[in-house]
């Protein structure tokens, strides 16, 4: 069983939220279709049920189970959920959100509490916010026995980039151990850190350590890896040592069409697997029970 703890759906209106940030900043820049097709992207349909074939497609075609279905902005939330109405047993759903955005504290309950999303995904070097000063939102979280993903690290955000949005990240806010007394304070949210940590490998191995209810993903290409002098090989043997085989969460990061699931991802991670973790058992905990296990758990 293949569970995927990280996929972006990147429909329609993402698209189209991310060009009208884009405009915001540079009127005169380039269009999203231009951006397309110089990048070769394909755009996906406009109507949320159609796109949620299109990945459901791509899933069975590599024998995937489940996702973890980003929103991967604010705006998008909706449509994602209209995709886990047509898929309900296929996708688990999370949205992007900015805790300090005005009307943060009446959409953030419509999304768990109406649309049924499962988690938040939180960028606080993009939002330029330290977690800690968030006590309503981790509260809320906690109530709700939430999945909060805090991406960690560096951040690249390619699509943004293309569009021509300015790099506004801070990385002072983005330091797993900051989430070290959150974590222990707010045990009855489970804390999902993406890709490794994104390049402070040694912070989030001492976050794993510290935290039980800390989980960590494997997904991306992990390009971060040269400013840590490691190999993805070390990288996981590391996860293991300090997460454990029951924490560690297989992902991928597969967002845009026409690569679709990134399959090149699963196939690398696989034979790391297969050499580091000589019981299946294990081996089918990180690439999907896990994962299973843990997002069933939320009730919403």
């Amino acid at each position: 069983m293949i569970v995927d703890a990280h996929l972006h759906a990147f429909s329609h209106t993402f698209f189209q939220a991310l060009e009208e940030e884009a405009k915001k900043n540079n009127p005169s820049g380039p269009s999203l279709q231009e951006v397309a097709k110089k990048n070769h992207l394909e755009l996906p349909s406009e109507n949320p049920e159609t796109h949620a074939k299109r990945w459901i497609q791509e899933m069975d075609h590599s024998h995937v189970t489940q996702t973890v279905c980003f929103a991967s902005h604010p705006k998008e939330a909706e449509s994602v959920h209209t995709m886990t109405l047509a898929f309900p047993d296929r996708f688990f759903p999370v949205c992007v959100v900015n805790p300090k955005m005005p009307e943060a504290e009446s959409r953030i309950p419509y999304i768990i509490e109406k649309l049924e999303f499962r988690g938040l995904v939180l960028f606080p070097s993009l939002h330029h916010y330290f977690l800690k000063d968030q006590t309503w939102l981790l509260e809320y979280a906690q109530t709700h026995k939430l999945v909060l993903i805090v991406h960690c690290g560096i951040l690249n955000i390619p699509l943004r980039h293309h569009l021509g949005i300015p790099k506004v990240y801070e990385i002072q806010y983005a330091n797993p151990l900051d989430l070290i007394s959150i974590a222990n304070r707010y045990s009855q949210i489970a804390f999902q850190i993406p890709h490794f940590g994104a390049g402070f490998l040694r912070e989030c191995m001492i976050l794993g350590k510290s935290c039980a209810n800390v989980y960590v993903d494997t997904s991306s290409s992990n390009s971060w890896i040269p400013t840590n002098g490691v190999t993805l090989e070390d990288t996981f043997l590391q996860a293991l040592q300090c997460f454990g085989e029951q924490r560690i969460l297989f992902g991928t990061d597969s967002s845009t069409f026409p690569r679709g699931w990134n399959f090149a991802i699963y196939e690398t991670q696989l034979r790391i697997l297969e050499k580091l973790c000589p019981k299946i058992q294990d081996r089918e905990a990180i690439l999907g029970k896990n994962t299973k296990h843990l997002y069933s758990s939320v009730r919403t």
